[in-house]
This record gives structure tokens, C-alpha cells and sequence, in this order.
């Protein structure tokens, strides 16, 4: 499984980083004009493009397969906003001027349209994806959203294609981009910097990683937004550097769209892993129960089962109580097998006295981690065999035991 190693602090060094290497390019611009070679933008420009659509449909597809299991309004919208911008960013990338024939011929205005139309459904949905409530949804409706989806994609290519010239103009090729292109990428800007805020306010409520990495692609995306209201020439470096800017802004998408989905999974397991542990405790004819260390105490954190009620007890009366307070006189050396698997992190079984009980007790340590250890123990009263004479064998670890309490002294 894919790890992550962003924390808070690299994410500042991104949003540092990327915000000093847009200043340095405007800085250094004439420089790096005359090192940039235009003959190789078309083929660059592709290969960032793709890089964008192969992901747009890697999350459309990973949505798909998740609503299967989880009918939830923001998988749905998060899917089918990502196939519609894909598939509206691979007609920007087979019109972009400099491509070979695309039903009609590849230009400035056609490229230039289809890209700030994907972009406005994009901020535009994924703002809505941050605002609304997510929800379940009560029937599958995948297949009447995709058929809707296509059918929008098809109008908006249709319209793109044939009605070019009547389409307002939204680039001046060596003059630069129009006030209407500007204002469409401002108030895409808008949207996106409301979508790094709401990210980042999210993230501070819930600590998921997966807001972080939706903030930090915001982030990319509304720096790639300013570029492309100041460039020249669709050729010129400002261009090729907001196509940079975005494919970054993507691949932090992608990891974001990843993690949420990992962790959805994971709790959805967790939880049903905790709800039948938590059935097999109350029903064990034992006890069933975990501690772990404070300070220089042992704590309970779960105490439960048949036994329990048995000795007078209840699970509200041991959970966050000192292990020690239930011990005394020759019943506190039970504590040495308790300090024994904390320390070593050994799965161990001894017989021990406990309120005129004889019982066996196995403890295993849960984690490997020692800021989240825990042990789990499981108590079995075995008086029944005691009294019919059948006195049980000591297990193997009292010896180790003795030697572990000797060696603390």
C-alpha cells in the first residue's frame, strides 16, 4: 500500500517553493526565453496533457468501482466531474494549433475554448464537492449520470467544433489573451483559492491527509490559472509553465482523491473488525480486556465478559482504572507478567490466583509502535478443574518471568 510522507511543514515548503519558482520565471524570463526552444512545445504540451487526462480517468475510474459498495453523492460527483474534464481536456490537447486534423482544423480559439471550459466545470464542481453534504444515495445512479455526462461532453465538443468562429474571441495570438479570457480565469482562480481554504479548514477539523493534498493541488492549480492570463503566444514559456504548474496540481490530486479512498476502506474495516471483536468480548464465559501504560501506570482501556459480572464487576468500574488497584497480597505478582509482555512485547500465558479464582490468563501485546501499544489479555477460570484435583502444569514463561523480575531489581 502507498505510504504518504507529507506533513504540514513540507507542505509549506511545496506552496514556498512553487510560488518562488513562479516568481523566479517571471524574473528570469527574457534569460530563459532565449534557452526555450518553441519547435518542441506541441509535443511537450501533449505529453503534459495526457499526463492530466490519464489521471482524470483514473479517479473517474476509481469512482465507478468504489460506488458499487459506496453509494455516496460526493464519489459520484467527484467521478463524473473528472470524466466530463478529461474528456473535454483531450479535445484542448487534439485541437491544440500545431496537431494534425481533428474534424476540423486544429486552432488557437478551438484549443483555447475547450480549456477554459474544462476548467470552469472543474473549480466549479470540486467547489461543490468541498460545500454540500455528503449523503448516501438510495439507488445506483452511475448509469444515468454517465449517460448525461456523455451527452454533455458531446454538446459542448459540437458547439466547440462547428460554432468556433462565433465564439467569442479569447486569445490574440503575439498580443495575448482578452479581457474575457481574463476575467474566465480570475474567477476560476476565485473558486479555486475558496477551494484551498475550505482544504485547509477541513483539514484543521479532521486531520485527514487527504485534505492536505487536495489543498496542496488547489494550490498548483490556481498558480497555473494566474499564467495563463499573462501570456503572449500559446507557444510562449508562460503557457508551458501553467501546463506545469497544472500536471503538478493533478498528481496531488490524485494522491488526495487515493488517500480518501484508502481511508474510507480502512475505517469501513476497522470498524467491523471492532464491532465483532466487541460481540466475541461481551459473550467470552472469561473476560476479555486491554491496557496500556501511562506514566508509570498500567490503565485499563476495554474490560468485558461473562466473568467479569460474575466477580461483582462491571466494565465502567475497570476502564481507565489502574490495573494495580485490582490486585493485592500474592495476587500483585501478576503484575510482573503484565510489565513482562509491555517490556519484551512476548505473547505469554501464566496461571495466577485472582478473589479466590484460579484462572489462566494470556497476554499479547497489539501494536509494534510504542506511542499507540497496547496489550490484550483474555482471563479463563479453570476453578472447576482445580477443585476436582486436577491441579494444572505451570506454564513455561514463570521461569523467564523470574529472571525479568530479578533483573529489574
Amino acid at each position: 500500500m502507498m505510504r504518504s510522507t507529507l506533513t504540514e511543514g513540507k507542505f509549506l515548503f511545496y506552496i514556498i517553493g512553487a510560488t518562488l519558482l513562479l516568481m523566479l520565471i517571471h524574473i528570469y524570463h527574457p534569460q530563459l526565453a532565449m534557452l526555450y526552444d518553441r519547435t518542441n512545445y506541441v509535443s511537450f504540451h501533449t505529453l503534459l496533457e495526457f499526463f492530466s487526462i490519464v489521471i482524470s480517468m483514473a479517479i473517474f475510474l476509481n469512482g465507478w468501482k468504489r460506488l458499487e459498495k459506496e453509494r455516496t453523492r460526493r464519489i459520484l460527483f467527484i467521478s463524473l466531474t473528472f470524466f466530463i474534464v478529461g474528456m473535454v481536456d483531450l479535445l484542448h490537447t487534439l485541437s491544440f494549433k500545431g496537431m494534425p486534423y481533428f474534424i476540423t482544423p486544429s486552432s488557437v480559439e478551438k484549443a483555447t475554448w475547450a480549456w477554459v471550459i474544462a476548467r470552469i466545470l472543474e473549480s466549479v464542481f470540486m467547489l461543490m464537492v468541498l460545500l454540500l453534504p455528503d449523503k448516501k444515495l438510495k439507488k445506483d445512479y452511475r448509469t444515468a449520470a454517465l449517460l448525461f455526462s456523455a451527452f454533455f461532453v458531446v454538446v459542448a465538443v459540437f458547439l466547440i467544433i462547428f460554432y468556433e468562429k462565433r465564439l467569442p474571441m479569447l486569445v490574440i495570438e503575439g498580443k495575448g489573451t482578452t479581457l474575457i479570457k481574463n476575467g474566465i480565469e480570475y474567477a476560476v482562480s476565485f473558486m479555486q483559492f475558496l477551494s484551498i481554504i475550505i482544504s485547509l479548514y477541513q483539514y484543521y477539523l479532521k486531520k485527514k491527509l487527504s485534505e492536505l493534498y487536495v489543498a496542496l493541488a488547489f494550490t498548483f492549480l490556481f498558480l497555473s490559472e494566474l499564467n495563463f492570463t499573462i501570456y503572449l503566444s500559446i507557444f510562449d514559456i508562460d503557457n508551458f509553465s501553467g501546463h506545469l504548474f497544472k500536471m503538478v496540481g493533478y498528481y496531488f490530486i490524485l494522491k488526495g482523491i487515493y488517500f480518501s479512498s484508502s481511508n474510507d476502506t480502512e475505517e469501513i474495516m476497522e470498524e467491523d473488525i471492532s464491532n465483532k471483536i466487541e460481540a466475541v468480548m461481551i459473550e467470552h464465559p472469561g473476560i476479555l480486556f486491554k491496557f496500556k501504560k501511562i506514566g508509570d501506570h498500567f490503565v485499563y482501556t476495554y474490560c468485558d465478559g461473562d466473568l467479569l459480572y460474575q466477580m461483582g464487576y462491571s466494565p465502567s468500574e475497570m476502564v481507565g482504572k489502574d490495573v494495580a488497584g485490582f490486585f493485592s497480597g500474592k495476587e500483585s505478582n501478576i503484575l510482573d507478567f503484565y510489565q513482562f509482555a509491555w517490556e519484551t512485547r512476548e505473547r505469554i500465558t501464566f496461571n495466577a490466583r485472582w478473589r479466590n479464582k484460579s484462572i489462566v490468563i494470556s497476554l499479547m501485546p497489539l501494536f509494534e509502535e510504542r506511542n499507540k501499544s497496547e496489550v490484550m489479555g483474555v482471563v479463563t477460570d479453570i476453578s472447576d478443574i482445580v477443585q476436582t484435583g486436577q491441579e494444572p502444569k505451570p506454564y513455561p514463561p514463570v521461569i523467564e518471568i523470574l529472571r525479568f523480575r530479578q533483573g529489574n531489581k
